[in-house]
């Protein structure tokens, strides 16, 4: 019988719209998102390549190449160091200047522009001025003067040709400076000519950054973390031994698994609640008439038709996941077969269950018990703002691609960062068990809902 029933959930489910939303968010976030990413770490490996430079901060080192000793440069870290950085804000401060636009995460998630008013714009001007030791507008008029001659000496123009070019092209292309994958061909690396008052202390400087910071509002992209601005060079020995640790501790695919998941755990943690609800609510309305009986236990369905809907939901909601689990070990292990190494062909799966799993359980069980409880999709809005607290990647220390907690889905954006993994394990265990354990507790309330008869004044109290 209950077989049967699950049988009959599973095929419920299938059927319904939301779960082709739910696979077509997978893919989506599959091709978009994890698979690039993965693929263009692959190609700069394949070429042999052990870092790509950055704007500023440390380079993008690859993982997957291993360094020799000799060579005259093994990338960069990211570090706060206090010449760096300041000399790199000042001009970041600039150039926002210049444009009126400031980037914030909105809600700590969605990347939005900011712009100030009049009375804001004086008031951020003299902030620069404190920062640079001289006038927002001396430093504009030096740039300018200098890229009218760069441009006079690239190209043959007269000087009124070289101010339209600059005034109608190429400043509007730097209004994109900073604006990710966008890239921006600059006349000059400003940042090394930006001036930095020679009286000002590093902790005035970040006292004068924070009070920018306070007049943009919300969480500023370009001014929390201080380190991302500085960086200091790897060594031969620090290089070897994260090629090491990435290939030997974390057997490549374990850190490419994290990364599976944190993208995976994103439709994961939101769009299941949708099916669970869009399911427990299609009984509702066929049922809505048979819910006046007298009999309550004739008029719904037992508690063992709740436990074969829940474990339904989360079995056609995982098998997807599962899917491209097994294709995203089969493609790692052949982009690293022309480096001579081997993947872990189980880490995939074996992260899709730990991590993920917990995560299907807990939104398909909200969706379920709140329609039982409700008779209303209401577990929708309360998934949603748990959803929205862990989306955000916005720690106590800014924006951080690593972040576990109390999180609905574990936080992993970035390849690598073994050590603070290993060092979180346990409290990932606890995660990952508290959220099952709650997604049981949550089902076994809805079943007890429904087979408790004092409900029958409840419902009728709806008609």
């Amino acid at each position: 019988m209950f077989g049967r029933n699950y049988l009959r959930e599973c095929n419920t489910a299938v059927r319904s719209i939301t779960y082709l939303l739910f696979v077509v968010a997978l893919l989506a976030m599959f091709f978009t998102q994890y698979s690039p990413e993965t693929a263009d770490d692959l190609k700069q490996a394949q070429k042999g390549i052990l870092y790509e430079d950055t704007l500023w901060g440390g380079t993008d080192n690859s993982l997957l190449v291993k360094p020799f000793p000799g060579a005259t440069d093994y990338g960069r870290i990211d570090a706060e160091i206090p010449d760096q950085v300041m000399q790199n804000v000042a001009y970041r401060m600039f150039r926002d200047i210049s444009n009126n636009r400031y980037q914030t995460y909105a809600l700590g998630v969605l990347f939005t522009d900011h712009s100030f008013d009049d009375a804001e714009l004086k008031r951020a001007k003299e902030i620069f001025k404190e920062v640079a030791g001289e006038s927002f507008e001396q430093v504009q008029n030096k740039f300018y003067e200098m890229d009218l001659a760069r441009v006079m000496e690239l190209f043959p123009v007269t000087e009124a040709e070289a101010k339209e070019y600059l005034e109608n092209t190429y400043y509007k292309k730097l209004t994109g400076e900073f604006t990710p994958n966008h890239a921006t061909s600059r006349l000059y690396e400003y940042e090394k000519y930006i001036p930095v008052s020679k009286s000002l202390s590093y902790e005035e400087f970040k006292s004068l950054v924070g009070k920018f910071k306070s007049m943009i509002g919300g969480k500023t992209v370009a001014y929390e973390r201080m380190a991302d601005y500085g960086s200091v060079p790897l060594t031969y020995e620090a290089s070897l031994a994260r090629y090491h640790s990435f290939v030997a501790d974390d057997g490549i695919s374990g850190a490419y698994a994290r990364l599976f998941c944190d993208y995976m755990g994103i439709v994961a943690g939101i769009v299941p609640t949708f099916l669970a609800a869009a399911v427990a609510m299609g009984e509702i309305r066929r049922r809505k008439y048979e819910m006046l009986a007298d009999d309550v236990s004739a008029e719904n369905p037992g508690g063992k038709d709740l436990a074969a809907r829940f474990l339904a939901v989360v079995t056609v909601t995982f098998l997807p996941i599962l899917i491209l689990s097994v294709v995203s070990t089969i493609s790692l292990a052949a982009g690293v077969k022309p480096l001579e190494l081997t993947v872990d062909r189980l880490a995939f799966t074996a992260y899709s269950i730990a991590w993920l799993l917990p995560t299907l359980m807990f939104s398909v069980a909200v969706g379920l018990f709140f329609a039982e409880l409700t008779k209303t999709p209401v577990g929708i809005l309360v998934q949603f703002v748990i959803w929205a607290c862990s989306v955000s990647l916005w720690t106590a220390d800014g924006l951080n691609p690593v972040k576990y907690g109390a999180n609905l889905f574990l936080r992993h954006s970035v390849v690598g960062e073994y050590q603070i993994y290993r060092d979180s394990f346990y409290e990932i265990a606890a995660n990952r068990i508290g959220y099952a354990l709650a997604a049981v507790l949550l089902i076994s309330a809805a079943m007890y809902l429904r087979k408790k008869p004092a409900m029958q004044l409840w419902k009728k109290s709806r008609v």
